[in-house]
């Protein structure tokens, strides 16, 4: 109410900061150390959209924090928490929750830096704004990624990356989204690096055979569709 009544004001700024750092602090405390994150994966999704709407890079500022702050506090705390919900550990389902928000993100985020304002006039995104999508779906794939990483272990690790890669490349083709398309392979990537640096000195013999051929097997699948 602070900021309405006072827009165009430097002081209405720190109003419209001070809420969503007051919501951010009142989640933790209320929402305890598992639901927090999940709490503030929405409130991310809500500020996005809302400063969307709204035309207003402040809100999508806070977007991004909010965003930032979901990634830290899923890896440094909820990847560590031995509750559960209905049999399903609770960090695999808060981390399901916090990826769909972050991807939900991405995809309300405009594709072009330059576009067309809702209900407006043709306008130019600053440059934050032209890397929304860039930041929500890069922070999703790493949480998925780590997650696999402490969840598989072994030499199904690579495998498991491998999986990940394809899923976000048939996303990437089904969506036409060119980040997905460029997080698998770049993941993809890092499957390789890890099977010769790590899994071929490291590994049994029984899981590096594995790797090699579920690994194999995987990419000659994706390069076939991608020629298609």
């Amino acid at each position: 109410y602070a900021w309405w009544r006072r827009r165009g004001t430097l002081i209405s700024r720190l109003y419209l900061y001070a809420a969503p750092i007051l919501i951010v602090l009142l989640m933790r405390f209320e929402f305890g150390r598992v639901l927090t994150v999940a709490g503030w994966a929405a409130l991310a999704l809500a500020l996005y959209w809302f400063g969307l709407r709204r035309r207003d890079l402040d809100f999508r500022i806070q977007s991004y924090a909010v965003a930032l702050l979901c990634f830290w506090r899923s890896w440094t705390t909820n990847f560590y928490v031995p509750d559960s919900f209905a049999g399903v550990p609770g960090r695999i389902a808060i981390a399901a929750f916090v990826v769909l928000a972050l991807y939900a993100a991405q995809f309300l985020a405009p594709r072009e830096s330059r576009g067309r304002g809702p209900g407006g006039p043709p306008h130019v995104d600053p440059w934050i704004d032209r890397h929304a999508r860039t930041l929500f779906s890069v922070l999703a794939t790493a949480l998925v990624a780590i997650l696999l990483y402490y969840e598989v272990r072994g030499g199904a690790v690579t495998v498991a990356w491998g999986i990940q890669a394809s899923c976000l490349m048939a996303a990437g083709f089904g969506a036409r989204d060119r980040i997905l398309r460029l997080s698998g392979l770049l993941l993809f990537l890092v499957c390789i690096l890890k099977l010769f640096l790590y899994d071929l000195r490291y590994l049994d013999t029984i899981s590096r055979i594995f790797s090699f051929i579920v690994l194999g097997a995987v990419m000659v699948a994706v390069s076939w569709v991608y020629t298609r």
